[in-house]
Formats: structure tokens, sequence, C-alpha cells
């Protein structure tokens, strides 16, 4: 019994570090820098048939005080 207690223990100990270590804080951003803001940040498109196309627009602003550059935008 003592050492089921033990084991069990033991895994939920590094179960916790392993969370912990992987669990990343990031600070903040101060207004110093480009801050993106998305008025919807997804968009699920409604069934279609093949062949029809599709477009949808996204609206991104800057609400940092330096210049907001988007090098690369990918669908997922």
């Amino acid at each position: 019994m003592t050492k089921n207690i033990l084991k069990t223990f033991v895994l939920l100990f590094f179960l916790a570090i392993t969370l912990l270590w992987r669990s990343q804080v990031y600070p903040a951003q101060s207004g110093d820098g480009p801050i993106i803001h998305f008025d919807q940040k997804n968009h699920i498109f409604p069934t279609v048939f093949e062949g029809e196309k599709l477009s949808h627009t996204f609206t991104v602003f800057n609400q940092g005080t330096a210049n907001l550059n988007i090098k690369r935008v990918t669908p997922s």
C-alpha cells in the first residue's frame, strides 16, 4: 500500500513539474511597440460545392505606437 502511495506521489510530482516547465509566462505588451488586434480571429465557412470560390476579410489593427509589419499569413 505504501509503495502505491509513493508511486502515485512521484507520478503526480513529475506531472506537475512537467506542466509548470512547459507553461510559459509572457509579459504584457507595453505601448512601446506594435500591438496586433483582430476584430475576428477565425471564420468558419459554410458547406459549399466543389469549385465555388470563397473569401473572407479579416480586419487587423495596430494598437501600439510602432509600425506593425505583417510578413507572412498562412491558412490553418
